[in-house]
């Protein structure tokens, strides 16, 4: 649990490096948002390394908590989206840290945060989009759609219409793909 003397840091990290990144984490711009001074920042966590593992850990707990409240989305995709649109911020500190994976506990947090995000959808992902669920295929699927994803989301693109598209084009996908293996082995 977060301590209260420390939440209005951790909060304003994590708004910042959900937009920016780890380069947006700079003491002097926290101290500023939070209204304290920078000594402030190095009582409560002593260094911007620290300060790091504090906001990951925050993560996790976030994403923990964006599983639990999926579950009651029953297989409604309208609601699933509902849910990723409340979580939005969560969504954008996965996509930093995906894009800064060369950073090694940047790399395991994302891990950790994937592995949780996809157990918690993948019944529903594949009753959505009609997959075998036996084979791998919902997984390394769900895999490259989520890189994708994070590839396309913007702060001005993120709505409950964008993403209904967006798994509009994912049906199509695999309708298409099925389609075209179908014709294939037709033709063998």
């Amino acid at each position: 649990k977060m301590n209260t003397l420390q939440q209005p840091w951790i909060l304003i990290g994590y708004e910042l490096f959900s937009k920016e990144g780890p380069h947006g984490l700079k003491i002097e711009v926290l101290a500023r948002k939070v209204k304290k001074n920078k000594s402030s920042f190095y009582y409560h966590f002593s260094d911007l390394e620290n300060f790091t593992s504090v906001l990951l850990k925050y993560h996790l707990e976030r994403i923990e908590l964006l599983v639990e409240t999926s579950k009651a989305c029953k297989d409604s995709t309208h609601e699933w989206l509902v849910v990723l649109l409340n979580f939005k911020r969560e969504l954008f500190f996965n996509r930093q840290l995906r894009i800064n994976r060369s950073n090694s506990s940047f790399s395991l947090c994302f891990s950790k945060a994937s592995e949780l995000l996809s157990t918690a959808i993948m019944d529903m992902w594949i009753n959505t989009l009609h997959l075998y669920k036996q084979s791998n295929t919902p997984k390394l699927l769900l895999t490259l759609i989520t890189e994708n994803f994070y590839l396309r989301i913007t702060e001005d693109t993120f709505t409950i219409e964008w993403l209904a598209q967006y798994t509009k084009e994912i049906q199509q996908v695999l309708i298409s793909l099925q389609r075209d293996l179908s014709h294939d082995s037709i033709k063998r």
